[in-house]
């Protein structure tokens, strides 16, 4: 295979990290020669810093890797048409109703996203400031950045006939950082309330997961809500011991259970947890997808999806009760990263959709 050449246009955000890594990898196998520009002063103009553009062969291939955006808009519009593809860790129809079918072909599924990145990633080694050097250095440090790379991520699928171990560790967000000012347009503040009523309905539905796995699993449940003075306020009891939201000591700890627990994030975006799941080659029971990912990602055979918190404590008690299963979707799991989550594959089977290589 012959190597390509590739430009790459990133900003400076944590999200973009993914993408660089998988560039990378497909770089020291030889199939792409990478030439990396920071988007210094938007010398690529872009719609948000969490896009990265690659251009290769004469094309233009976008990289969307916000919680949900929507391009059915003059600037979205105006974007869409510039680039070749545009591939959405968000993709959903629904959420760019409106625009054209030519426009729509354009738009493709980037698939799911958690923190990965690589030694020299130039997101971790230029750092911006002073306190961003101070915290690169603790992670050195710490081993944080260890625990991002790739292969610590990765996890053979395995067999237990024992009793199962179950993880949910998960965060509230508090409703009265949603600002309800007097002076707000009508379409704004519906918007604000509604995130509101969001906020309330995954707090309630977490809590209440939460204690239920504590009261019926005990010591074969790890998990409880992230510390935050809104969490303490409203559920004590839950709250996660520190040495557990440690990254290296969560992964691990999520890496030796078998049946993990994700739940939609705002704007009903899917969590890095859930990448991190299958990455592992875990069972996994998910709070029902708003956007879609590629491949042959499904429920029953990947997942067990749930819409409330009884659905989501009656799946978890079908998997404690059938290792059967617990195994074979560990397995169906543990395929799909190889097939189409592993980073360099995620970008080299997008990439493949525009150009050959």
């Amino acid at each position: 295979m012959s190597s390509m050449h590739a430009h790459i246009y990133y900003n400076r955000e944590g999200h973009v990290s993914r993408l660089l890594t998988g560039f990378h990898l497909l770089e020291k196998e030889g199939v792409l020669d990478c030439t990396l520009t920071e988007n210094v002063n938007q010398m690529r103009p872009t719609l948000h810093s969490q896009i990265v553009e690659a251009h290769i062969d004469g094309k233009i291939i976008a990289f969307d890797m916000c919680d949900a955006f929507a391009l059915n808009n003059e600037n979205g519009r105006a974007y869409l048409a510039g680039v070749d593809l545009y591939f959405k860790r968000s993709y959903s129809r629904e959420i760019d109703a409106g625009l054209t079918e030519e426009e729509l072909a354009k738009i493709r599924p980037f698939g799911f996203d958690y923190l990965v990145t690589y030694p020299g990633n130039p997101i971790d080694t230029q750092p911006a400031s002073v306190s961003s050097r101070a915290k690169q250095l603790l992670r050195q440090i710490s081993g944080y950045e260890k625990s991002s790379y790739v292969d610590f991520f990765e996890r053979p699928a395995d067999r237990n006939d024992g009793k199962m171990k179950i993880i949910f560790m998960t965060r509230l967000w508090d409703p009265s950082e949603i600002s309800l000012a007097e002076n707000l347009a009508p379409e704004l503040r519906s918007y604000r309330e509604y995130m509101i009523e969001e906020r309330k309905k995954i707090n309630a539905d977490r809590i209440r997961i939460v204690k239920e796995l504590c009261r019926i699993y005990g010591k074969n449940f790890t998990g409880g809500i992230q510390e935050s003075p809104f969490a303490v306020r409203e559920c004590p009891d839950l709250i996660i011991p520190k040495q557990l939201t440690i990254r290296k000591t969560y992964l691990l700890k999520m890496q030796n259970s078998d049946i993990c627990i994700g739940s939609m994030g705002l704007h009903k975006s899917t969590g890095w947890k859930t990448g991190e799941y299958v990455a592992a080659s875990r069972a996994i029971v998910a709070e029902r997808f708003a956007y879609s990912v590629p491949g042959n990602f499904a429920e029953g055979i990947n997942y067990i999806p749930f819409d409330s918190a009884d659905e989501c404590l009656t799946a978890v008690e079908k998997l404690y009760h059938s290792p059967e299963k617990v195994y074979a979707m560990k397995k169906a799991n543990e395929q799909y990263y190889r097939d189409y989550l592993r980073p360099e594959k995620q970008i080299l089977n997008a990439l493949r959709q525009c150009v050959s290589i």
